[in-house]
């Protein structure tokens, strides 16, 4: 239902102009109609006013007042109704003596029976605002006493006496029973957006007197809805649903209500709902101000705390890209290093290779060497052998001549 309400709220100006159509198209019927009679002409200006009334005070008074134009002097009832519209006008803008003028110069002895109820619901609107604009409790009594008559001539099947009915029932404390009736009427007028207006806000303060937190703003958010749609600016429920949220410590959406609920009431020129308004207005404001200022003083801590945060930060990169281009020279060294180790390392193994190669040729060498040793020793044997033989057998003259010889040397 906030989502709800927030939306509505959101399309406000679709609604107002919906209304405001709905009036142009009647006064379009006016300008295109030459061939209007009187009855006809009053008739659709009457829409107008009615049109007006709840949504822009100041025109629905200028309508009214035109209508009583095009009466005649006999039109007795019609200006008795007119005059009790303007009276009701008249006290919804703050106009209290011009109201009360006017009541009390209709004779109620002579009023037709169908229109007791208006006349009767009229003096219960007027000392009901004049009570709310100076908070006497004894107007509120006088408010009750013509209730009291506005029901007593209405057909208990009509849907405004079972209204007034259960508002008896509410401010006398059978609250239960007043719950009960209000939720089948809520039920069974649901699509009618004025009616669910007028009973959901009494459930709403039924439930506030029941000290039911959750029903009470259930119902109140059910009432702004239907209101908002309605583009009615003379509105209750949006001021007691501001101080319901103001109460539970949402301040955003209590500032957001009142402010919407003096708007409304200013262009409506209601003058009882701009002065409760305005009453509510500054201590939402103070709240929601201190609110915002508390949150402006908390964004201003945390942008101080990021700035210091960002200096660190940006340190640290520095720092970090310093450490990496000293890691990135390194690994560069390393990697030219690395490259002269490989360099090196190729050049040991060809050198491993050349040194494998010269050790097998000096293998050979050595063992042609022996073979030669080896040779010369079984020949300087074979030398010896054959002297000793000859010295043996006393061949001195073939020893000397075998020592003296170079041959072997040779």
């Amino acid at each position: 239902l906030e989502k709800e309400l927030d939306n509505a709220i959101n399309k406000g100006e679709y609604y107002h102009r919906i209304r405001l159509d709905d009036i142009d198209n009647l006064k379009q019927q006016l300008r295109t109609g030459k061939y209007l009679d009187r009855n006809e002409s009053y008739a659709i200006n009457y829409k107008i006013a009615t049109q007006y009334a709840k949504f822009q005070s100041d025109s629905a008074l200028n309508y009214i007042q035109y209508c009583k134009k095009l009466l005649t002097p006999q039109d007795d009832s019609l200006h008795t109704i007119l005059d009790l519209d303007l009276a009701a006008l008249y006290s919804t803008t703050g106009r209290y003596i011009e109201a009360i003028n006017i009541l009390k110069s209709i004779n109620n002895t002579k009023i037709a029976k169908a229109i007791l109820p208006k006349y009767y619901q009229t003096y219960g609107s007027f000392y009901s605002h004049y009570g709310q604009s100076n908070n006497n409790n004894e107007f509120y009594r006088l408010s009750e006493i013509y209730r009291d008559s506005l029901i007593s001539c209405l057909d208990t099947n009509q849907l405004l006496s079972k209204i007034e009915n259960e508002k008896k029932k509410l401010f006398s404390g059978n609250r239960a029973k007043a719950i009960d009736e209000l939720k089948f009427l809520l039920n069974e007028n649901i699509n009618d957006n004025h009616q669910v207006a007028i009973i959901a806000y009494l459930l709403g303060i039924a439930y506030k007197q029941e000290n039911n937190a959750e029903l009470q703003k259930y119902y109140l958010i059910k009432s702004a809805i239907a209101d908002v749609k309605n583009a009615n600016k003379d509105n209750a429920s949006l001021q007691d649903l501001a101080m319901f949220y103001y109460g539970s410590g949402d301040f955003d959406r209590a500032f957001i209500l009142i402010d919407k609920a003096i708007r409304d009431a200013i262009f409506c020129n209601v003058r009882y709902r701009i002065i409760e308004g305005t009453t509510f207005y500054p201590i939402i404001n103070y709240s929601y101000q201190k609110k915002i200022n508390d949150q402006n003083r908390k964004l201003t801590i945390n942008l101080i705390l990021i700035s210091i945060l960002s200096l660190i930060l940006i340190g640290g990169i520095i720092f970090i890209v310093k450490q990496f281009n000293k890691l990135k020279a390194i690994k560069s060294q390393l990697s030219e290093t690395n490259s002269q180790l490989i360099a090196m390392n190729q050049q040991i193994y060809n050198s491993n290779i050349q040194l494998a190669e010269s050790n097998h040729i000096k293998e050979e060498y050595i063992a042609q060497f022996f073979d030669m040793c080896s040779s010369y020793i079984e020949k300087i044997d074979t030398m010896r052998k054959g002297m000793l033989k000859k010295a043996n057998i006393q061949l001195i003259t073939d020893l000397l001549a075998d020592l003296k010889s170079t041959k072997v040397i040779e």
